[in-house]
């Protein structure tokens, strides 16, 4: 119904119609996952791909992402992850900080324009905050997600020093992040790299002061050679 009206209801909200098929698509990928259905999950790459180029948050792999996590399927989950993560590498920190300035230049003609004009000064000083880093923020996240999973599910030296380029680029875009760091630290100690991992690690139980309990544990465990990560069988 979207793309037949697609028109008609972009005469009055311009954009709209795309924001809500990319819900749609979504709505779908995690339905067809529920059952497996890799039919229904066609159908939801097939609307993807009429979606009008660069009007899109999602790349393609990430929906494949999506669906084969929740479907359980580690193999082709671990495949798109590292297409997705690879994509990410090649954007260099200049085309970032320019995504980032762009952004926040947006932003501000829109404070001018009087779009947020019920919003305090501190509503508007918060949002400033998020937008300034937002597509460093972005990609730092998905890096580390996406590296963290390997972590769990991968025992793999290759794939692990994958992760672990992907990780330590996570950090490069945000090097105070507690939760980065400790996905470095444990990518590196289950490379074997035992002295730089429990660095990081305490690295990170000294910046998150608040979330640190598990993180002592983790360096417990690295101290006594104890595995931090519990296997997974491959599906």
């Amino acid at each position: 119904n979207l793309q037949k009206n697609k028109l008609k209801l972009d005469g009055k909200l311009p954009g709209f119609s795309n924001y809500l098929l990319v819900n749609g698509i979504m709505n779908t990928v995690f339905e067809a996952a529920k059952s497996k259905n890799e039919q229904l999950l066609a159908i939801a790459i097939s609307a993807y791909d009429q979606l009008p180029k660069g009007m899109s948050p999602l790349q393609k792999d990430e929906i494949y992402m999506q669906y084969y996590q929740r479907s359980n399927d580690t193999n082709q989950y671990l495949k798109y992850a590292a297409n997705y993560s690879n994509n990410l590498m090649i954007i260099s920190n200049d085309t970032i900080a320019q995504r980032d300035k762009a952004t926040a230049q947006s932003f501000e003609k829109r404070i001018s324009a009087g779009d947020y004009a019920k919003l305090d000064s501190a509503q508007l000083a918060s949002m400033r905050t998020y937008i300034a880093h937002m597509e460093s923020d972005r990609i730092s996240l998905m890096l580390n997600n996406n590296a963290w999973a390997v972590f769990e599910k991968s025992s793999d030296k290759k794939v692990l020093q994958d992760a672990l380029n992907w990780s330590k680029h996570s950090l490069e875009l945000a090097p105070d992040n507690s939760m980065y760091l400790d996905t470095y630290a444990n990518l590196l100690y289950k490379l074997g790299r035992n002295e730089e991992a429990i660095k990081y690690e305490e690295l990170a139980a000294k910046i998150g002061k608040k979330t640190n309990e598990g993180t002592f544990e983790t360096i417990r465990k690295m101290n006594a050679g104890e595995k931090t990560w519990k296997e997974e069988q491959i599906k």
